[in-house]
């Protein structure tokens, strides 16, 4: 609680649970912060019979009516493969090239939570009584007006999840947002940036550069091999470029 103190902690700070957003002991004055009633009402009949303890939960993985994991080929993602947050679109579920899914996600609805306290939301996809799935808007990421912000799931696409974090940052400290739009693309900011894209993608950065300054940008391909190079051109107030996959794009003072 003391990192979601303003006096200590001028933010932003985010809080991301590992597995769902408890409704007992101090996460009780974490939800009375951040405007969430002391238990969400979905309860999901996917995972057990037993109310009391799966309210609310979403998970990408199959489980036994006992909580245990079952065939992970029955893994299904909880996240439509994309969708519209903060009136972007964006790829919304996760990689899973190598692992199990394992997203887990507290479903609340539109009534539960303010408007002004959900500060991104998304799609979700809840299982119904009849086995089926059905598509329910739900919010990702809540505030508390203070500067501080509460994750309601703990996996989403690396395109949505730095683009959201992005932009809350920006609200909390008045700044330009580094990513102007949503990217597939690991992006380092700074007075020496970098975007490395893990697929083919556009990317418009607002870097720390003052308006006019020099700058280089440099793009290599796959096998470090330097396929673009614009030096000394003035900074226009934001960096845009094409990548294929795997490529990187360094962006520095003009040396």
């Amino acid at each position: 609680m003391t990192l979601l103190d303003p006096f200590n902690e001028p933010g932003p700070v985010f809080v991301h649970p590992v597995v769902g957003l408890p409704d007992s002991g101090a996460w009780q004055n974490v939800r009375g912060q951040f405007g969430l009633p002391t238990r969400f009402a979905f309860a999901n009949p996917g995972l057990s019979s037993s109310e009391e303890y799966h309210i609310s939960l979403l998970t990408s993985f199959a489980v036994t009516s006992e909580g245990e994991n079952e065939d992970a080929s029955k893994d299904e993602s909880i996240f439509a493969a994309s969708g519209q947050a903060l009136g972007q679109a964006m790829s919304l579920a996760p990689f899973s090239d190598f692992c199990r899914l394992r997203e887990v996600a507290n479903l609340a609805g539109s009534n539960e939570i303010t408007a002004d306290r959900v500060f991104a939301s998304g799609s979700m996809l809840a299982p119904t009584s009849n086995g089926a799935r059905k598509e329910r808007a739900a919010p990702y990421l809540v505030t508390d007006g203070q500067g501080n912000y509460l994750w309601l799931i703990n996996q989403l696409h690396h395109e949505a999840f730095p683009f959201i974090v992005g932009q809350a940052i920006a609200e909390t400290t008045g700044l330009p947002a580094v990513l102007a739009k949503p990217t597939k693309a690991y992006v380092w900011s700074g007075l020496q940036a970098f975007a490395m894209a893990y697929d083919n993608t556009s990317v418009n950065l607002r870097l720390p550069f003052a308006k006019g300054q020099l700058i280089d940008i440099t793009v290599y391909d796959v096998r470090s091999q330097p396929i673009s190079e614009q030096k000394g051109i003035p900074y226009s107030g934001s960096v845009q470029a094409e990548l294929n996959k795997h490529s990187l794009m360094v962006v520095e003072p003009a040396r």
